[in-house]
């Protein structure tokens, strides 16, 4: 497992360098909503700071690994798959637990440079 852990690091990692430095997103400026479930690898992440909530983006990489922003961190993470809308109870939902979090060992919070980080999930019982 920690061999494995390390080689998708050394895989995904790398693609931070090809991102401009500082790039963010906010939102979605001419888009338009994807058809019901053609993203399966698209993840929500409920996000909780001690009393307050957020949510960020990220993706399914591989089963059991999800990238998202280093700035998405929080004291408890946990991740939606499989939702089309996440107010809307669909059976499609998958909650998953975050095991821990590995943010980019270069990430800079002042400038957000580097602004990833992979999070090792697992499916709830």
């Amino acid at each position: 497992m920690a061999l494995m852990m390390q080689l998708l690091i050394l895989v995904l990692l790398p693609m931070a360098f090809l991102l401009p430095p500082g790039a963010e997103a906010g939102e979605i400026i001419g888009g338009w909503e994807a058809q019901p479930h053609s993203r399966p690898y698209m993840a929500c992440l409920d996000i909780r700071r001690g009393d307050k909530r957020s949510h960020c983006g990220g993706f399914l990489v591989v089963e059991n690994f999800v990238l998202t922003a280093a700035h998405c961190n929080g004291d408890k993470i946990s991740v939606c798959l499989g939702a089309h809308d996440i107010n809307q109870g669909e059976p499609s939902q998958q909650k998953l637990s975050v095991r821990r979090r590995i943010p980019h060992p270069q990430y800079n919070r002042e400038t957000r440079n580097n602004d990833l980080m992979l999070l090792p999930v697992y499916y709830y019982v």
